[in-house]
């Protein structure tokens, strides 16, 4: 039987030191890893809710633009929307409507969306 303290048996305080440090990396980067998709996450969020709102704005307006072309902005907690419509030809107008929300704390991202509506006489 061997004894505790021959040589080849358990680690040093060296070994183990080393072992700490990597797995304290390791931790550390996954912690990092978990922040940045939470953040990914929120920011897709904001982005899918301006989207879905733009594209019920512009539903709205492909019905109603013929007979009411005005422009407008619309306040929400999430984004805010802006709408303007631009006559192309005698019977057709593009309407524009622009979504933007924040981005990151401090900065804002704007998408824009577009159709063409025919008008009938």
């Amino acid at each position: 039987m061997r004894s505790p303290s021959s040589p080849g048996t358990g680690m040093t305080i060296v070994e183990v030191l080393v072992a700490i440090t990597v797995l304290s990396i390791g931790l550390l980067a996954a912690a990092a890893t978990a922040a940045a998709v939470t953040r990914m996450l929120a920011r897709a969020q904001r982005a899918a809710a301006a989207a879905t709102g733009a594209a019920d704005r512009l539903e709205r307006l492909r019905f109603s633009a013929c007979h009411d072309a005005s422009d407008g902005t619309d306040h929400n907690p999430q984004f805010q929307l802006t709408w303007s419509h631009t006559q192309t030809g005698r019977h057709s107008q593009i309407v524009l409507v622009v979504a933007r929300y924040q981005s990151a704390p401090g900065r804002w991202r704007a998408d824009t969306f577009a159709t063409e509506v025919l008008c009938q006489l």
